[in-house]
């Protein structure tokens, strides 16, 4: 019976009684070199449309070698033989590189990428973890295609622009908007810019800065201080222009107060004018703007 090739390596396989006087030097040496090759060998060619690498059994070949270091071309798809196995590609082409056996899955490696592939026999796949168990990655270059990830520094710069300020701090700012400061040097956190229109009397929202029609007279409740975090606020603005006639009665909740022993209601009575309330532990602080 003759000798027979291993179905994964293509290493020779000695029948009973073949190759004798030759088990050592040759035969020995051919298969350890063959062995050497799967484990840590290197074949390096290049791709510009299909390619199939060498497979002849017995000796030295392309697709047996562990690592395919594609070091050109234009890019194209690499045909390895049905057998189970891992492989390191580096696809040093100008374009995509697809590896396949021929039927099943093919793996496909941009252009400079590198990835360890594994066969099952059919389907050649690439070695992902989806789970990075905590790791952070780091020297990671700048993207430059919509597809690719972003830098923290990326980020940042997206975010803030020019910007020489650090990012304000977040406590305390609830319901504020990030802005530019007035020198546009800085982020800083500002009132909500839309306003809500107003045009009938009841309790106040916090967060809220409210556009008041005073073509009427208003009665209005701020809300309950101990549902609110200290820095929350009201703002108040008469937008028709009539508060002057038609008073904006402001009145803290239950019993809340106001503080720096101002009585309540409080009346908004001047035309166009303005009022911010923020909440204390002790009590609402008036702000006129």
């Amino acid at each position: 019976m003759p000798s027979s090739p291993d179905p994964l390596l293509g290493a020779e396989l000695m029948a009973q009684g073949e190759n004798l006087n030759t088990w050592g030097a040759p035969k020995l040496n051919q298969v350890i070199a063959v062995l050497a090759e799967a484990v840590a060998g290197r074949a390096a060619y290049t791709v510009s449309g299909a390619y199939t690498p060498t497979s002849a059994n017995f000796v030295g070949n392309e697709a047996r070698r562990f690592i395919h270091d594609i070091t050109g071309g234009t890019g194209g798809t690499v045909t390895l033989p049905g057998r189970s196995f891992v492989k390191l590609f580096r696809n040093g082409s100008a374009g995509p590189l697809s590896v396949t056996t021929g039927g099943g899955a093919a793996a496909t490696l941009a252009a400079g990428a590198s990835a360890l592939l594994w066969c099952d026999g059919a389907n050649v796949r690439r070695l992902w973890d989806n789970d990075a168990g905590g790791a952070r990655l780091t020297n990671v270059g700048a993207g430059v295609a919509a597809s690719d990830a972003a830098t923290r520094g990326q980020l940042d710069a997206a975010v803030f622009g020019a910007s020489v300020g650090a990012f304000p701090a977040v406590a305390d700012n609830a319901g504020r908007l990030l802005r530019v400061n007035a020198v546009e040097t800085a982020p800083e956190w500002g009132p909500q810019s839309r306003r809500v229109a107003l045009a009938a009397g009841g309790v106040l929202a916090p967060l809220t800065p409210y556009s008041l029609d005073t073509s009427a007279a208003r009665v209005l409740t701020l809300p309950v201080l101990a549902s609110l975090a200290v820095g929350d606020w009201v703002e108040l603005r008469d937008a028709t222009g009539e508060a002057a006639t038609n008073n904006a009665s402001v009145t803290p909740a239950g019993a809340d107060t106001f503080l720096g022993g101002l009585a309540a209601p409080f009346l908004l009575d001047i035309n166009r004018g303005a009022v911010l309330f923020e909440a204390t532990a002790a009590g609402w602080r008036v702000h006129p703007l």
